[in-house]
C-alpha cells in the first residue's frame, strides 16, 4: 500500500505513545508524528502534509476544535479525527459543521482506532487467518512454560507477548478482546520506557516493569528484547515471588522464542485461552 502521514495531537504523552504504537502495528507503511498540543501541531502541517490528523478534543490553548477549523484552511484535503471523552449531540452537531470526519470514544480500545483510520484513510485490508506456529513442539514448549507460570504464582493470567504488542499465546481465564488490549498497552510501555532511556543517554534496554491496580497488578518482563512476559495477579500474591518465576520462565524461553523472528512469531498468533487453574485443561 502507499505510504500515509499521521498527525496525532494530544497533551498526554501515554495516548500518544499508545496511538503511534497502535498504528505502527495496524500498518507499517504508516508513519506516525506526535505532537504535544496545538501549537506544536499547526508547524508541522505547515511544513508538511499529513493524510490524517488524529487530536484530543480538550485540550489547553488551540483546543481540538480549533485545530480542526484551521485544518481546513491550511490543508483542507487532511482527514480529521476528534478525540474526546464527551461525546454529546452538541459536540457531534460540531463535528458535522467542520466536516470532522469522525471521532474516537475515549478510553480507547484496539477495535476502534483500527476500525475509524481504516475507515477515514480508505485502506481496508483483509484480515489474515493465522495459521499454526511453525513448529506445533514450539507451541506446546511455550504452554508448557507458560502453564508453569501460571500455576507457580497463582496468577489470574499469564501472557507472551511480541514487543510488537501481538499476543503470542495466554495461559488462565481472560477475555479475548483484553488480551488485545493488555498486550498493546505492556509493549507501548516499553517502548516508551526505552525512548525515555535513550533520551537519558542510556543503552541499556528497561528489563522489568510494575503496575499496581485497586486489586491486582500487571509485572512485566523483558524476554529477549524482541518478546515479553506479562504475570497479572491478585494483591494477595507476592510480587518477589511472581518476579522470581517470571525471570526462570524468561531463561527458559528465550532459547525457544529465539528460533524465530518476532514477524515470524506476529504471522502466527496462537491463543490458549480459558485454561482452568490446577489441571491445565482447556475449557
Amino acid at each position: 500500500m502507499s505510504e500515509k502521514h499521521i498527525l496525532v495531537v494530544d497533551d498526554d504523552n501515554f495516548i500518544l505513545t499508545f496511538i503511534e504504537h497502535t498504528l505502527k502495528k495496524l500498518e507499517p507503511a504508516y508513519h506516525v508524528t506526535t505532537v504535544v498540543n496545538g501549537p506544536t501541531a499547526l508547524e508541522q502541517l505547515q511544513k508538511s502534509f499529513f493524510d490524517l490528523v488524529i487530536t484530543d478534543y480538550m485540550m489547553p490553548g488551540i483546543s481540538g476544535i480549533d485545530l480542526a477549523t484551521a485544518i481546513r484552511y491550511i490543508a483542507p484535503k487532511t482527514r480529521v479525527i476528534l478525540m474526546t471523552a464527551y461525546a454529546t449531540d452538541q459536540l457531534r452537531h460540531t463535528i458535522e459543521l467542520l466536516h470532522v470526519d469522525g471521532y474516537l470514544r475515549k478510553p480507547l480500545n484496539l477495535a476502534q482506532i483500527r476500525k475509524i483510520v481504516q475507515d477515514t484513510i480508505g485502506d481496508h485490508k483483509e484480515e489474515e487467518t493465522s495459521p499454526t506456529l511453525p513448529n506445533s513442539q514450539l507451541e506446546k514448549d511455550i504452554g508448557k512454560h507458560l502453564q508453569a507460570l501460571f500455576s507457580n504464582t497463582g496468577a489470574r493470567f499469564v501472557m507472551l507477548i511480541s514487543a510488537k504488542g501481538h499476543p503470542v499465546q495466554v495461559v488462565g481465564p481472560v477475555n479475548k478482546d483484553d488480551v488485545a488490549n493488555v498486550a498493546t498497552l505492556v509493549a507501548a510501555n516499553f517502548l516508551a520506557a526505552n525512548k525515555l532511556t535513550e533520551l537519558l543517554g542510556s543503552n541499556s534496554a528497561y528489563k522489568s516493569s510494575s503496575f499496581e491496580g485497586n486489586d491486582q497488578v500487571i509485572y512485566a518482563y523483558n524476554v529477549n528484547g524482541q518478546f515479553l512476559l506479562a504475570v497479572v495477579f491478585g494483591k494477595e500474591t507476592k510480587s518477589g515471588l511472581v518476579s522470581v518465576y517470571t525471570k526462570q520462565a524468561s531463561d527458559v524461553l528465550t532459547p525457544i522464542v529465539g528460533q524465530f523472528s518476532v514477524d515470524e512469531f506476529s504471522k502466527n498468533i496462537s491463543l490458549t485461552l480459558d485454561i482452568q487453574r490446577g489441571n491445565g485443561t482447556e475449557k
